[in-house]
């Protein structure tokens, strides 16, 4: 069955993988996220799903190579890749900051 991944607004650059920089068995949602650089032996340059639900939309992918295709699929998986210009994008960001020193109150003894 496999797992849930999201990736959000995420930068892969200049990985060498074996299948796909990105490997998913189960459901992948990836968007606003670049692929540059990357190399793949076999499929799946940037995103491979095996048996795999895979919605992707502004995603960049630039200069990634390998022996097969950039987005692989195999066995019963199936992808939605939406129209960048229309597509609503989930409440996720992975890029979450700690508090700044500005933000942060001071008590006294």
């Amino acid at each position: 069955e496999g797992t849930s991944l999201i990736v959000g607004r995420s930068v892969f650059i200049s990985n060498d993988s074996t299948i796909g920089t990105v490997y998913a068995e189960g459901s992948l949602n990836i968007y606003r996220s670049t692929f540059a650089n990357n190399n793949a032996i076999e499929d799946g340059w940037a995103i491979f799903g095996v048996e795999s639900a895979v919605e992707e939309s502004r995603n960049t992918f630039e200069n990634n190579s390998g022996g097969g295709e950039e987005i692989a699929l195999s066995k019963t998986s199936n992808i939605d890749a939406t129209d960048p210009n229309t597509n609503d994008q989930p409440p996720v960001d992975n890029n979450v900051e700690g508090p700044k020193d500005s933000d942060r109150t001071q008590t006294e003894e």
